[in-house]
């Protein structure tokens, strides 16, 4: 999830969750589950992710490449301002 996440914020991948699950799909029977309904269970779950994190991204847009905030040194550990 988190790296399909990284893709399309990168722009490496395209925010559209049906496309998005053909890459989970090449993986998921690779996957270990205790039942097969629990298998299936995770895999709407999974889904259903990918669908809030589409409309999230796209309702938040970004500049590629744009730091997400700041450092700050501040002696002897850093802060970070900004969003991010």
């Amino acid at each position: 999830m988190h790296a399909l996440a990284e893709r399309v914020a990168a722009g490496d991948a395209p925010p559209d969750p049906d496309a998005l699950m053909t890459y989970v799909d090449e993986v998921w029977d690779r996957l270990d589950f205790r039942t097969p309904w629990s298998k299936q269970r995770e895999h709407d779950r999974v889904r259903a992710a990918l669908e809030r994190f589409v409309d999230w991204h796209e309702a938040n847009p970004r500049e590629p490449g744009r730091p997400r905030g700041t450092v700050l040194d501040r002696g002897r550990g850093g802060r970070r301002a900004g969003p991010g």
